[in-house]
Order: structure tokens, then C-alpha cells, then sequence
């Protein structure tokens, strides 16, 4: 595994196991916390985005969270989150724990991520996804 995929992968890994037993909720907020670890805290996450439906959006993200369920790192579990709407709330494994303590993040890296969960995890979604179109200058679809 490269250390560009490590970081990818250990970052992701380490975000999600923040959320404890309740999990990280929403893959949106997945997204934006990503790419504002990325430009705010020059974590070196190596994703690309592109504008999407609810702004900047990473299929590569998308990629490795499909891979990390399909590996059993992580778990992804869809709530109701409205009438007509679900969301996707992720928990790490202990398989996931194991491999997250084997690619080894620095101090100075989970230390970024910390400083990350803090700033953002009491914040809105719409808040968060307003902060990462903002930062990144990558626009919704619908905002072109």
C-alpha cells in the first residue's frame, strides 16, 4: 500500500471511529470533513472532488468507503432521516481498528483530525457543506 493510499485510507478509518458506538453520521459530512481536513488542515489527504449534488464530491471517497464495507473495516448502516430521505451512518469494526493501528498515523496527523471533529462535528450539515463550497470553490450542480 502506498503512503498516499495509507493516509487515505488511516484519515477515513480514524474519522469514522470518532463517532464511537453512534457512528459517524452522514456520508455528506463524510465528504466535506475530508476535503476541509484536506485544504484547512493540509492533512494529506490525495482525493479529488468535483461539483456534485451537495457540492464538492469525491468518487474516490465514495470508492474507498464501498471497499472499507466490502472488507468489513467499516459498517453502513441507512436510517430514516424524513419522510422520503435516509442517510448512512458508519462504524468502525474491530477488524477496521486493527488495520487503522497498523498504518501507524503520526501524532501530528491524528492531532489534525482532533482538531477537525472538533471544529466541525457540532456544526450543522448545511453549515459544513456551505464551509467546504466556500474553501474549496467547488460548487453544487445546481449552483452553476
Amino acid at each position: 500500500m502506498t503512503q498516499k493510499n495509507g493516509y487515505n485510507l488511516g484519515g477515513v478509518l480514524y474519522l469514522i471511529g470518532k463517532g464511537g458506538k453512534k457512528g459517524f453520521p452522514f456520508r455528506i459530512r463524510l465528504q466535506k470533513l475530508v476535503l476541509l481536513g484536506k485544504i484547512e488542515d493540509s492533512f494529506p489527504f490525495s482525493f479529488e472532488y468535483e461539483s456534485h449534488y451537495y457540492g464538492p464530491y469525491s468518487v474516490q471517497l465514495q470508492s474507498i468507503l464501498v471497499d472499507m464495507v466490502t472488507d468489513g473495516l467499516i459498517n453502513e448502516n441507512v436510517i430514516a432521516t424524513g419522510e422520503e430521505n435516509s442517510g448512512f451512518i458508519y462504524s468502525i469494526t474491530e477488524k477496521g481498528q486493527l488495520k487503522l493501528a497498523n498504518l501507524s498515523l503520526s501524532e501530528t496527523e491524528t492531532k489534525k483530525l482532533d482538531n477537525l471533529w472538533i471544529r466541525y462535528m457540532n456544526k450543522s450539515t448545511d453549515y459544513i457543506i456551505k464551509k467546504a463550497k466556500e474553501i474549496s470553490g467547488i460548487k453544487s450542480i445546481s449552483d452553476k
